[in-house]
């Protein structure tokens, strides 16, 4: 049987599966290391057969999702991409030891946003809607997110999301970390069918999370 497509839509945005018609876009916009740097496990030097190879893997992501990002009026033209997936088991254990977490499972969320399309709150709107997905898909009640410590941007798009904190891992002068360290730790909570609902009082600036 075949799966339904994926197709979630925002104020402005379409969040939808990668096709192969991606493959070129998602080769020059993760070829940028301001792009590439901020994302896990993206080969520094970025070739179109990584991205056909991703958009394969894609849709077979295993427990999660991986999903492009399109505008809404250009629904075919790749801006950006995120993904879902369970995050690791030293992550939640260092969250469990800060907060209180369920049971089951927990999600991280993932994204990068192209940087001709830097600073028009795209991520931002992306994230508002990782609650209710979330809950629709997943019947997750707590979603996680890990950062580098120097990527200010996504610090401030999570926190107008409405994350409470965020896992930051340590970096290494001009190379990705081999060994992840988390100095903070934090994640969105929200109940389930209750769409963007913020049940913090208190919602963490980038200059208030502590490295």
């Amino acid at each position: 049987m075949t799966e339904k497509p994926h197709h979630f839509m925002s104020r402005r945005l379409v969040m939808r599966d990668f096709t192969a018609n991606d493959a070129a876009c998602l080769a020059e916009y993760l070829a940028d290391p301001l792009v590439s740097g901020s994302l896990v496990n993206v080969p520094d030097d970025y070739q179109l057969a990584d991205a056909e190879r991703f958009i394969a893997s894609a849709k077979n992501p295993g427990y999660g999702m991986k999903l492009a990002i399109a505008l809404q009026s250009s629904p075919d033209k790749l801006i950006g991409g995120f993904g879902l997936a369970l995050m690791p088991q030293e992550a939640v254990d260092f969250i469990a030891d800060k907060m209180p977490i369920p049971d089951t499972p927990l999600l991280s969320v993932g994204y990068w946003i192209a940087r001709p399309l830097w600073g028009k709150g795209y991520a931002g709107e992306m994230l508002q809607t990782m609650p209710p997905l979330c809950a629709k898909l997943f019947h997750r009640t707590m979603l996680g997110a890990m950062v580098y410590d120097g990527n200010v941007a996504s610090l401030r798009a999570l926190a107008r999301a409405n994350f409470t904190n965020i896992v930051l891992l340590e970096t290494q002068t001009g190379k990705k970390p081999v060994q992840r360290r988390m100095s903070w730790s934090g994640a969105r909570r929200f109940r389930l069918g209750v769409k963007q609902r913020q049940l913090s009082s208190h919602i963490a600036s980038p200059d208030q999370i502590a490295v």
